[in-house]
């Protein structure tokens, strides 16, 4: 028996095997007339994931609206499957959206991002900006796949941006401060709306963390050993000062003791 295993990367533009060049598709009303896929072989056909609202035709994978109400939605998700008739099938499927409505909002940053102190590791990876559209409903602005933003910054040679994740990375960790802008870009109709974003990050690398924690760590201990020197001391005195007072109540009834006269019978 062979296996093959092809593993992709969902927000990759590239190959998403078998049958699809892409990993999902971000479409308009205004262009889905314009929306067709490669001729698969005559083992396979598309289909609809939900042929009550949208049809697709089997070989092209042309897409007929089916419901009116739907140009009432801001937006309508569903799959488009390649499957074939061989034993056993084999499938495979991939997100499309559709916009019906207006895109009035430009997109936002989920947190008010201006400056930020970063730790980093020896790895590559700094920071995962989020963002999101606020013309989606609130549910709808997480769900990874169709992503609702693209991210860009401005070229920089030391930092690159996942262009549907918004996880940032360093091509080499040799700044302490790096001042850039971040651009949000998000999908819909008639135009994209972009909101641009000045970013500023202060890195501390783990080896300044670690030069910071040595020193930190000697003042530690020398606080600790000085206060165990002076519990002890004091408990010392403590015992010196509960013995003096024993031997001078020793004293004191023995003095006592030798100062009564004998009974006289």
């Amino acid at each position: 028996m062979k296996l093959r295993i092809h593993i992709y990367d969902p927000y990759s533009l590239l190959n998403a095997y078998p049958y699809f060049s892409q990993s999902f598709y971000t479409l308009t009303s205004n262009n889905i007339s314009q929306f067709v896929l490669p001729l698969l072989p005559s083992n396979v056909k598309y289909k609809s994931s939900k042929p009550d609202d949208i049809t697709i035709d089997e070989k092209n994978a042309s897409i007929t609206v089916r419901s009116s109400l739907l140009f009432l939605s801001y937006f309508y998700d569903f799959y488009i499957e390649a499957i074939d008739s061989q034993i056993s099938s084999l499938s495979c499927s991939i997100p499309i959206r559709i916009y019906f409505g207006i895109n009035r909002q430009s997109p936002r940053l989920s947190n008010n991002l201006t400056r930020q102190s970063i730790e980093i590791s020896s790895s590559e990876f700094m920071y995962q900006i989020e963002a999101y559209d606020p013309d989606l409903p609130f549910n709808q602005r997480s769900n990874p796949l169709p992503p609702p933003i693209e991210y860009q910054i401005d070229s920089l040679a030391n930092l690159e941006i996942e262009r549907y994740t918004g996880r940032i990375f360093l091509k080499n960790i040799n700044q302490s401060n790096y001042n850039f802008t971040v651009i949000l870009t998000d999908f819909g109709q008639p135009t994209r709306l972009i909101t641009r974003q000045r970013i500023v990050f202060d890195v501390i690398s783990n080896e300044e963390i670690n030069r910071q924690e040595i020193p930190m760590n000697i003042s530690t201990t020398f606080i600790l050993i000085s206060a165990c020197i002076i519990s002890i001391v004091i408990l010392i005195i403590i015992i010196i000062i509960i013995s003096l007072t024993c031997v001078r109540c020793q004293l004191s009834t023995q003095k006592s003791m030798s100062n009564l006269s004998p009974t006289t019978p």
